[in-house]
């Protein structure tokens, strides 16, 4: 029996075994002498969008309650620019829909919650792993990377699917979402941030309904001209776009403008009055209340900045604005050695396991007959 469970435990973790093993780069906080600054020179519109939301989909085995069509036309009749219907591994086309739809999965199946939004690709990547290790989860990440869309991490804080440890070390993902109902994750976004892995924030409903309860929770507003796919992942991509975490898809409070001085001084302009917290290295550095305007200079030595509103019903966070000149996107590689070692480790105790289920089948043989005679 022992032998039969060892057999069972190999083959479930054979596929992890077959995974390269990764060396994953030191944390490298963003570092240079200016600023980069994703608002810079933006007063245009900001549109209203919500990219994580779930239809009925593989014959009702996931928990999306209502069609494709019902879901788009509750979030256009609730002020959507647009939707991304993301179902898991599958991408959800529309004939006609009310509002434009942005091409997207989930992906994501194990007991971890390790889910990523992939954004603006035709193919779903099917392959995961029920349970996962560090580096099967930058395999992943690497592979959805070779769509050329955009990779962002799913709610990391859900059940720890990509903890403060792993965002420090993995690389290959563009967003990372703070604000979801199941989980918020400003935590995982500041761990990643503080070790050089810029990744823009984005908000969601997550929402597996069109009850109203399910809709307008978090989402986000973007900086583009238009609503098309290429130019809201254009500015998604970019950091040009705030997350919102609103009522029931209101808000009453938005952002004008971030703009950064040559001197290095931020001046934030809202058409509205607000509490504004300016957050320097994942620390509130500075607070002010009651504001439509305000104006922060980062402290020497400060790698990013970014900034908080806050009133009663809404919550808005914006992205970073980042040291730039000396910083350069780090990228996990294979580390060859180690996953040689490994593949020799995994066959030692494959052959151990065959070779101990030998003695228990060869005392049966002898047991049996020995227990007939008696």
């Amino acid at each position: 029996m022992a032998s039969l469970l060892g057999v069972i435990g190999l083959v479930l973790v054979a596929p992890l075994a077959a995974l390269p093993s990764y060396d994953f780069p030191d944390k490298r906080p963003f570092d240079g002498d200016s600023w980069a600054n994703p608002y810079a020179g933006w007063q245009g519109p900001f549109l209203k969008v919500n990219l994580h939301a779930h239809s009925r989909a593989w014959g009702g085995l996931t928990a999306g309650q209502t069609s494709a069509d019902e879901l788009a036309r509750a979030y256009a009749e609730r002020g959507f620019a647009a939707l991304a219907v993301s179902n898991y591994h599958q991408v959800t086309r529309l004939e006609a829909a009310p509002l434009p739809i942005i091409r997207a999965y989930e992906h994501g199946l194990n007991v971890h919650k390790s889910h990523r939004l992939v954004l603006g690709t035709d193919d779903a990547v099917g392959i995961d792993f029920p349970v996962s290790t560090r580096s099967s989860r930058q395999w992943v990440l690497d592979v959805l990377g070779h769509s050329g869309g955009l990779v962002g991490l799913n709610h990391p804080s859900l059940r720890q699917g990509h903890s403060c440890q792993d965002v420090e070390a993995l690389t290959g993902f563009q967003l990372l979402e703070v604000h979801n109902p199941y989980a918020t994750s400003l935590f995982e976004w500041d761990c990643a941030l503080s070790a050089g892995r810029l990744a823009w924030a984005v908000g969601n409903d997550d929402a597996h309904s069109t009850r109203e309860e399910s809709i307008g929770i978090a989402w986000n507003m973007v900086g583009a001209e238009v609503a098309t796919e290429h130019a809201l992942l254009g500015a998604i991509g970019s950091g040009r776009s705030y997350v919102v975490r609103g009522e029931r898809g209101r808000m009453d409070v938005q952002v004008v403008s971030l703009e950064v001085d040559e001197a290095g001084a931020m001046t934030l302009l809202l058409d509205g009055a607000a509490r504004v917290e300016w957050i320097v290295d994942g620390v509130v550095h500075h607070a002010e209340d009651g504001v439509w305007e305000s104006r922060f200079e980062p402290p020497a030595g400060a790698h990013y900045v970014r900034a908080m509103v806050r009133t009663p019903i809404t919550e808005l966070v914006l992205n970073p604005i980042v040291r730039s000149g000396r910083w350069s996107r780090p990228v996990a590689t294979i580390d060859w050695a180690l996953t040689f070692a490994s593949w020799a480790g995994w066959l030692a105790a494959a052959a151990a396991v065959a070779w101990l289920g030998r003695p228990a089948r060869r005392l049966q043989l002898v047991a049996e007959p020995l227990k007939r005679a008696a």
